[in-house]
């Protein structure tokens, strides 16, 4: 049976991105892993193994949607252990090799009850995998920057308008909005500006009012489309907005209409 070398080094876990589902093995117990002591075997479609070593202390391997078993081996002890997962329906299995001077075992554990690195790689390689579908099924508005003009010439609840970044120190984030009432809130329309994931008439975000005037909750697409909530903004004379995401304030003024 042909084996396949493969040695990962931790940064080649953090950008590989070749399959949409993860199993993760981490070190615990009661003994420090020792080095190059952990290999793993996966066995593929053509019933062949691909070998993987634990070079840190955790390792993340790559595989396809469905059932895949596992043989991983100390080179401390001399039996291995025998693993089966059943990702049909999952995105990630967690794995403890939990170690000590005696013995060792493989146990199943949550993503909670994984090491902070773990976890954090994860959710980056989520949200970059998940891509295509934020792209597919983001929330789409009726505008569009001619029927917004329209419609602020007619009518203007005050806020309501087109705005536009005016400090050059967020030139990566130099969107021109529209802000439009729903409710008692405000839906944030994307007109321009960003990279290519956007659309003219996306749903850039929304303003949710609170008990504080001119003040308000935010729910923020990001420039790759998550959503991130719980953000806050401020109005400024009715013609400045101030939206603060991750300790940064970005200022946008309103462009149109315009004051006389």
């Amino acid at each position: 049976m042909k084996t396949k070398f493969a040695t990962f080094l931790l940064f080649v876990c953090m950008v590989q991105a070749v399959a949409a589902q993860h199993i993760y093995f981490f070190a615990g117990g009661n003994r420090n892993l020792k080095r190059d002591e952990i290999t793993i075997l996966h066995k593929n479609k053509n019933n062949e193994n691909t070998k993987y070593k634990m070079v840190y202390d955790w390792i993340r391997i790559d595989v396809s949607k469905g059932k895949h078993d596992l043989q991983i081996k100390s080179s401390e002890f001399d039996q291995p252990k025998l693993l089966s997962v059943d990702l049909t329906k999952e995105n990630a299995l967690f794995f403890e090799i939990n170690l000590s001077d005696t013995s060792w075992k493989v146990l199943k554990k949550s993503k909670e009850e994984a090491p902070t690195t773990v976890t954090y790689d994860f959710e980056v390689f989520e949200k970059e995998n998940n891509l295509t579908s934020r792209l597919k099924d983001h929330p789409k508005t009726k505008w569009d920057t001619q029927s917004l003009k329209k419609y602020l010439t007619s009518k203007n609840e005050g806020m309501e308008g087109i705005y536009e970044v005016y400090s050059k120190h967020h030139s990566k984030s130099s969107y021109t909005l529209g802000i439009v009432k729903n409710g008692s809130n405000y839906d944030i329309i994307y007109l321009s500006g960003g990279n290519d994931n956007w659309k003219q008439g996306d749903l850039k975000g929304r303003l949710i009012t609170t008990g504080a005037e001119n003040t308000f909750k935010v729910d923020w697409y990001m420039s790759d489309k998550f959503l991130e909530k719980d953000h806050y903004a401020e109005f400024y004379e009715k013609n400045r907005l101030g939206i603060v995401l991750s300790n940064q304030t970005l200022y946008y003024i309103k462009t149109f209409p315009v004051v006389d």
